[in-house]
């Protein structure tokens, strides 16, 4: 369970992205709150560290593409608020939210000012913006033997 702490003043992006909490723990910013992240399972940081693997050539500024591995403790607010923050950001197109205990993830893309919303399963080729080929859900998933 995440634990919040008080503000002493409302937080915007900005002023979050600038605190150190001053301690090994991660935070995230929740409806203007600082609140602790839990530390991942070991199959969530894999996937994530794969993840980042595949996309590291790809990091930009302002963000194009966004990802988010759900777990069971955080995917209420990662579907429900996460989502909706994500799809307010005029940079982000891409909005990619991954399972890290089975090879599915759902692709969200930009399109105007609607999104389309795509399942991948399996052994599915993601067909992302930011790469010029298609990546390979094993390129992620594989070497968590899943």
């Amino acid at each position: 369970m995440a634990t919040r702490f008080p503000r002493p003043a409302p937080r915007t992006v900005a002023e979050f992205l600038q605190w150190d909490g001053g301690t090994e723990t991660r935070y995230e910013l929740i409806d203007g709150d600082i609140v602790a992240m839990s530390p991942p399972h070991a199959p969530h940081a894999r996937l994530a560290a794969e993840l980042g693997a595949a996309s590291r050539e790809h990091w930009i500024e302002q963000p194009r593409l966004v990802t988010e591995i759900l777990s069971k403790s955080t995917q209420k607010n990662d579907i429900a608020g996460k989502l909706a923050f994500y799809r307010s950001v005029a940079s982000i197109d891409e909005i990619l939210l991954l399972r890290f205990d089975q090879r599915w993830c759902e692709l969200w893309q930009r399109i105007g000012a609607n999104w389309s919303i795509e399942d991948h399963i399996g052994l599915a080729l993601l067909p992302l913006r930011i790469t010029t080929e298609p990546l390979p859900l094993d390129e992620i998933y594989g070497p968590l033997d899943l």
